[in-house]
Parts: C-alpha cells; structure tokens; sequence
C-alpha cells in the first residue's frame, strides 16, 4: 500500500482526478509507533495497527497535493465487512458460521461498492479530499490518523522502503 500511494503521488504531478483509495493494509514498518504490533486493544495496539497507516498516508498524500496545488483528491474509503470469496480456503467450520451469519452481518459486494462508487461520482465531494468515507458518509477515523509527525514519519519510511526521494522532510 505505501508504495500504491507513493505511485499515486509521482503520477499525480502532471494529472487532474479523484482518487479514492480503498481499505487495504499498509506493510511493515520498523520503527516505533510505526512498527507493526500484537493486537491487544491497548493504545500500543492501535498505534501498531496497519488501518492508520493506511490512513495517515492518504491525509499526508492529499496535504502534499494540496501543498502543490493539484486538483487531485484523495479520499479513504471504507466498504465495510463485505462477503467475497475471501473465506473460500478457509476450514469448513469458518465455512459454516460465515455461511450462517453473512447474511445477517456481512455486506452484498454491491454495496461495499457503492462507497467507493460515491467516492468517485459524487459531486458533493468533488474538489474536496482528506476525508474518511464509510457507508457514504464522511466520518472519523481513529485519532491517532490525525497525527502529522506521525503521517510524516511514515511517508518518509515508505518513500526509503521503495527508494525515492523523500518530499516531505
């Protein structure tokens, strides 16, 4: 994912779009708060949890467009829960409480598309970036996503871990 994002900033430069970047988890990091950590529901926890990567890097991407002067957006969307085929290898007793209960909690893949379809068309978000987006609402994502010495601190392991040029120190 950093490296998604990365790409996405170098291509940006000389084009005009919205982008809308889709839950996915961020690799490992190796340092600090940026590294990743067992899941325990401690603050330790959250900090080491690969989502606000995700996200701090999308709000650092859109501050360095909007620094720049783009007119791109970039915007996180959440789909929530949504029954694919992810569970396809998993064992049969997974199998079986996904197939009791998917529909109950989990969403039609069509609507897990449709934030990212809001995300792309919606002319209430147009010229408008930096935003959380769940079941196509602007929303808030956990606190610590918000930290800019933390954004920066992981733009600038990413840009080392592909090896380009670090814009932001």
């Amino acid at each position: 994912m950093c490296a998604c994002l990365l790409c996405v900033y170098v291509w940006t430069k000389t084009q005009t779009k919205k982008e809308a970047v889709v839950g996915e988890e961020v690799g490992n990091m190796s340092k600090g708060p940026l590294k990743e950590g067992k899941r325990d529901g401690s603050k330790q926890a959250e900090l080491a949890s690969p989502r606000w990567k995700q996200v701090g890097q999308c709000y650092q991407l859109q501050h360095l467009l909007t620094l720049e002067g783009s007119h791109v957006t970039v915007n996180v969307v959440d789909p929530g829960v949504v029954n694919t085929d992810l569970y396809q290898h998993a064992c049969w007793a997974v199998k079986m409480v996904k197939w009791m209960t998917s529909w109950l909690l989990l969403k039609t893949p069509e609507e897990g598309a449709s934030t990212s379809t809001y995300a792309a068309v919606s002319q209430e978000l147009e010229g408008v970036g930096g935003c959380y987006l769940y079941n196509e609402q602007r929303t808030k994502s956990a606190d610590v996503s918000y930290d800019d010495e933390l954004q920066k601190r992981l733009w600038t392991e990413s840009c080392r871990l592909v090896g380009i040029p670090d814009v932001v120190s």
